[in-house]
């Protein structure tokens, strides 16, 4: 750590848990966020805020907090989203980790209860698991639970994350749910120049580490997806997304990859209209992946059908009684 990002840290006591935020020319934004952490039910934290290079009104902004328990670091440049949680993870004193976007927000128990599942795992294999929770989804479409249907280990996980094709699912995994072992973060790391860096985290932290997956079934985290804001990391173009799934070997299957060209990459493609990859998806889960028929009946409605469609489709599901929430997702 250099001279310059040691000069916005503020040195606590020793912590069990360290909550780390990275951050970019969003001070309301991440202000909201820091909120959220400082009124954890779970006290015994420090929040480590990572600004991703030099920012005076963010830096100003952090500075009118007044909780000991706040640590900020400024990058002497813009390193991205991935690297700057892993400077973070290295400044992180707690036991464990917990990552939040700046444009997220945590409700009041989610360190709590995460923690408590964490310790009813052995002690011996706590550094090899992985505690998620249900997102509070707030978007324009209206407020859900997501997913549906949690994780458990039935399938591999990359099926569960892919295979958009199974209606009814919502299958998401999310950074601002993950709370882990401060080794094996730092043992497993954000990859910085990985496409999709969440998903990357605990894919390869499945196939490397044997690490089990445990979901809280509730919703725990408060996540903001509005199309027309952008989040800290990139937009990433889908020839990059396909690189760094080739990039994963054996952390993906086979099913996952056909998955991933059919539903997820296709459906970018398809909503920006994008026909020149009909053909290189198609092609490319049939050689490289094990597509099922769903996945296939999917990849040609994607084209066929348009976003306005889906989306309204979508939107008369999110008002299903058994997902609606508080309006805007504060009440």
């Amino acid at each position: 750590m250099t001279d310059e990002q040691l000069h916005y840290l503020r040195p606590t006591e020793q912590p069990f848990i360290s909550a780390i935020i990275g951050t970019r020319a969003r001070p309301t934004l991440v202000a909201q966020a820091i909120d959220s952490v400082l009124r954890q039910t779970f006290a015994d934290l420090e929040l480590i805020v990572v600004v991703d290079g030099p920012d005076p009104e963010t830096q100003a902004a952090l500075s009118m907090v007044r909780d000991s328990r706040l640590r900020v670091i400024v990058n002497p440049s813009n390193i991205g989203c991935a690297a700057s949680r892993m400077v973070g993870v290295q400044a992180a004193r707690g036991r464990w980790v917990a990552f939040l976007d700046d444009d997220d927000e945590w409700l009041p128990m989610k360190l709590e209860v995460q923690l408590g599942e964490a310790m009813l795992v052995p002690s011996s294999e706590r550094d090899n698991v992985i505690v998620t929770c249900l997102l509070h989804i707030v978007s324009p479409l209206g407020d859900t639970v997501r997913p549906k249907v949690p994780y458990d280990g039935r399938e591999p996980f990359d099926v569960w994350l892919f295979d958009r094709a199974r209606i009814g699912n919502g299958s998401v995994f999310q950074a601002s749910s993950i709370f882990v072992s401060t080794k094996l973060a730092r043992a497993l790391g954000f990859r910085a120049h990985a496409a999709h860096e969440d998903w990357d985290f605990v894919l390869r932290a499945i196939a490397e580490h044997n690490v089990r997956l445990i979901t809280v079934r509730q919703p725990l985290v408060r996540y903001y997806r509005d199309d027309r804001t952008p989040r800290m990391s990139n937009d990433h173009k889908i020839a990059e997304s396909l690189d760094w799934l080739d990039g994963l070997g054996n952390a993906v299957s086979r099913r996952g990859y056909a998955a991933f060209c059919l539903t997820v990459m296709a459906a970018q493609a398809a909503d920006k209209r994008r026909f020149s990859w009909f053909w290189p998806l198609l092609m490319r889960a049939m050689r490289k992946g094990r597509p099922t028929a769903g996945q296939l009946a999917g990849f040609f409605a994607l084209w066929l059908i348009g976003k306005p469609v889906r989306r309204h489709a979508l939107g008369m599901l999110v008002g299903s009684p058994d997902l609606r929430l508080g309006p805007n997702g504060r009440g």
